[in-house]
């Protein structure tokens, strides 16, 4: 049984189906309880995205790259990762990869966007524990302490 909790508002709904899960992703669902999904409008079908639910558990690396050549690494940051994709369904744009190069078509048009996630996001975690993680930027777009990977 999966509950479904979809991004856009929706009330979360229950589906009953068995997945088989293909062995480079068990070690994912020791790390998570939550999956990225494909869901048809209607809640009638989902497909499982076993390579963004790898990203959003932290067991690979994931990488924006600002439009100044910038790395900010995100990988290990599950609330950015899903604030991301929820981002990029929004505006009809779609990234498989565990790197968002935000100087390449047709992500280049929501860059703006993208980087207003990943700095408020960071400042919600700074806020709410009182220090930066390791491997985060200390103060945000420009500021000293960034790390590139």
């Amino acid at each position: 049984m999966i509950r479904i909790r979809p991004a856009d508002g929706t009330p979360p709904f229950d589906a009953a189906r068995r997945l088989t899960v293909p062995m480079d992703y068990l070690a994912v669902l020791h790390r998570t309880r939550e999956v990225v999904l494909y869901a048809a409008a209607n809640g009638g079908s989902f497909v499982v995205d076993w390579a963004r639910t790898n990203l959003l558990a932290g067991t690979a690396a994931a990488t924006v790259i600002a439009p100044d050549d910038e790395e900010i690494p995100v990988g290990g940051r599950p609330e950015v990762i899903w604030a991301l994709m929820n981002l990029l369904a929004s505006l009809g744009l779609s990234n498989p990869a565990p790197v968002l190069d935000l100087r390449k078509r047709p992500l280049n048009g929501a860059a703006g966007a993208v980087m207003e996630v990943v700095w408020g996001e960071y400042a919600r975690h700074r806020r709410a524990t009182g220090s930066p993680k390791a491997g985060d930027p200390a103060d945000g777009p420009g500021g000293a302490g960034r790390a590139a990977v």
